[in-house]
């Protein structure tokens, strides 16, 4: 079995005449999208900074896919892929695309707490072709369980691959859920308490990393 997503070594162990900015509703609160379109977090800073140095810590993660290694053309094939782009951006894109609530993703990130216990041992994983650092694969197929799980959402592949800023096929996106799902044992469910838990967690790590 390829272990695209994660590699554990379980195998080895008011009206105005003044014009006024357009907004869109974020988890944070209302933001102007002219601020948005120069922001590379998409308003979410805070949060995808958080959810990426979990990431990075826990898993042993690149912050930045290793594009040097790639072949040029290997960027623009029949694959239709995007450009690599930081963890950090990832996750804020994945967080505006898709509008859901905090709920979603506090309980991504409970999910691959879990994950890691489960496989203590478990790092991140460089993709062959591309050098994308695994740690967006990582969030992104806990988010899509977490998304189902709490939101009861129905995105079609093409949808999470326009979520995930064209970074990967409808392929990969299918077998890393897969994946994720069978490390998890299809345990995807995460209390409220686990929630605070996990958001007190990524507070204090937002806040050593300033």
């Amino acid at each position: 079995m390829a272990y695209n997503a994660y590699h554990p070594t379980r195998m080895n162990s008011g009206a105005s005449s003044r014009a006024v900015a357009p907004t869109v509703s974020w988890q944070q609160g209302t933001i102007p999208t002219s601020i948005i379109a120069a922001d590379p977090f998409y308003g979410h800073e805070r949060t995808a900074k958080s959810c990426a140095a979990f990431i990075l810590r826990a898993f042993s993660c690149l912050d930045y896919p290793l594009s040097s290694m790639i072949p040029a053309p290997a960027l623009d094939t029949a694959t239709s892929l995007s450009p690599p782009v930081s963890l950090a951006e990832f996750i804020g894109h994945i967080i505006h695309r898709t509008r859901l609530s905090e709920s979603v993703t506090l309980s991504a990130i409970a999910l691959l707490a879990r994950f890691k216990t489960r496989f203590p041992h478990a790092k991140a994983k460089v993709d062959q072709y591309r050098g994308l650092g695994t740690g967006h694969r990582l969030f992104l197929s806990a988010f899509m369980i977490a998304s189902k799980t709490i939101e009861d959402n129905n995105y079609s592949q093409e949808s999470w691959r326009i979520v995930s800023h064209y970074q990967f096929s409808a392929h990969d996106i299918s077998e890393m859920e897969r994946e994720m799902l069978y490390y998890l044992q299809w345990v995807v469910n995460v209390p409220v308490a686990e929630l605070g838990a996990t958001k007190d967690m990524l507070r204090n790590i937002y806040g050593n990393a300033e």
